[in-house]
């Protein structure tokens, strides 16, 4: 009789010790305490006008269908007031710009984007089609320096040509030649020349990219009748020869395209040649289709890395980042590579984009609908109710997504327009 007793009070404790887990394990579920259980309303995104750090967790599968209030205006905020916006910016008259401006990658550190107050110089900009390109604006028929000044008289007959030459001068081209406005307003002529050293892109590329930075050099053979005319010499050594195209030598490194029996693939060649002899690093990878701004990343190395297409077994093509010895850079299976500039990689998966450090780390959630590479350091982005702005390479927004389009920085400059204020034109200077 006593030990049925001790056999009842055993099964009577233990059950009351499952009924106490229970309860408990439905309380920590509900409060979403477990450890394998995620925080309710988890936030991934670093963009807001504050935020200094970055993202180091593995972020991979990061949801993109929540509302990211930070991202965009919010369905309440379509008369936010655009006038009272750019009242918080510092501002600075075109005319009276003292501080340098800077065409190179943004650092709120060093560099701070202010806000023209006066653009009246443009003229009546009503029914206007307005461009900033290489640091000059283009406002109609109509051509202005950086601080608004016209030169359209000045460069009547000269043709701008998206060009830079060896010292980063945005060209001009009149009778086959080429020019460049100095400082002083001053037409000069420049020793560009189209075939050694063009940079390779169809866009307004920055001023820091595909510099010559070597004595290893581009030569063109003008009489090879087979079309590859190009290598590279230095150094008393070819490096590379008898090439469809070659780029710049820069840190280390030159990229050329090859093309056998009608296929053309990339080869990159390093300044130090080997034990056995060669100084190629990688080959049998892809150029691109095109050559526009979406293609920025190839061609040359950026934080020590460069982009290329990759043929699959199946015959389909893929884009990955080699490193300098040329090994791959495993990216995301979820995501496609879309750009790489300024040490950031723009990725998206058809419908929305985001951006990560060329490690891997999140900077952004992919939560836009519409983003273009970095340039000088910024980057335009349009969130899901149709705005657009601009971030930096921390995430943190320079312009708020409130504007109806972004003009891209481009020699230090941008515009943004909205219907409701017209247009507006930033500069971005050295403290």
């Amino acid at each position: 009789m006593f030990s049925l007793l001790i056999k009842i009070s055993t099964r009577l404790v233990s059950a009351a010790i499952l009924i106490v887990m229970a309860m408990g394990f439905i309380y920590l579920a509900s409060t979403r305490s477990l450890p394998f259980l995620p925080e309710e309303g988890q936030e991934y995104s670093i963009i807001d006008d504050n935020s200094e750090s970055d993202i180091s967790e593995d972020q991979s599968h990061i949801d993109i269908s929540g509302d990211n209030s930070e991202s965009g205006n919010t369905s309440g905020e379509n008369d936010f007031d655009i006038a009272e916006y750019l009242e918080s910016f510092d501002s600075v008259s075109p005319s009276n710009l003292t501080k340098p401006v800077s065409e190179y990658k943004y650092d709120k550190a060093t560099q701070k984007l202010l806000l023209y107050n006066d653009i009246s110089a443009l003229g009546n900009l009503t029914g206007i089609s307005l461009d900033v390109r290489m640091g000059f604006v283009f406002a109609g028929d109509r051509i202005f320096t950086a601080n608004l000044t016209d030169v359209t008289e000045l460069l009547g007959g000269y043709t701008f040509t998206g060009q830079r030459d060896l010292y980063g001068n945005p060209l001009f081209s009149k009778g086959g030649a080429y020019y460049y406005l100095d400082s002083s307003s001053v037409i000069q002529p420049s020793d560009f020349s189209a075939v050694t050293d063009k940079r390779g892109f169809d866009f307004d590329i920055p001023i820091y990219l595909g510099v010559q930075d070597s004595n290893i050099k581009r030569i063109y053979y003008k009489n090879n009748p087979e079309g590859q005319k190009f290598g590279y010499y230095g150094n008393g050594r070819v490096y590379a020869n008898y090439c469809t195209e070659a780029f710049a030598f820069t840190n280390g490194r030159g990229c050329v395209i090859r093309t056998e029996k009608g296929v053309a693939t990339i080869e990159i060649y390093s300044d130090f040649f080997y034990e056995h002899g060669g100084n190629l690093i990688a080959s049998g990878y892809y150029p691109p289709l095109q050559r526009g701004l979406y293609s920025i990343g190839f061609f040359y190395f950026d934080d020590g890395f460069t982009r290329v297409r990759i043929k699959n077994t199946n015959g389909t093509f893929e884009e990955a980042l080699i490193d300098i010895n040329g090994k791959l850079l495993r990216l995301l299976d979820d995501y496609a590579l879309v750009s790489y500039s300024d040490s950031m990689l723009l990725v998206g998966n058809g419908m929305y984009y985001g951006y990560m450090t060329n490690n891997l780390n999140w900077v952004t959630n992919p939560v836009f609908i519409y983003a273009e590479p970095f340039l000088e350091g910024l980057a335009v982005v349009g969130t899901r109710d149709g705005k657009y702005g601009v971030i930096d390479t921390q995430g943190n927004y320079v312009i708020k997504p409130v504007f109806d389009s972004v003009i891209r920085c481009s020699g230090g400059l941008m515009a943004a327009y909205s219907e409701s204020d017209g247009w507006s034109v930033f500069v971005k200077v050295y403290l």
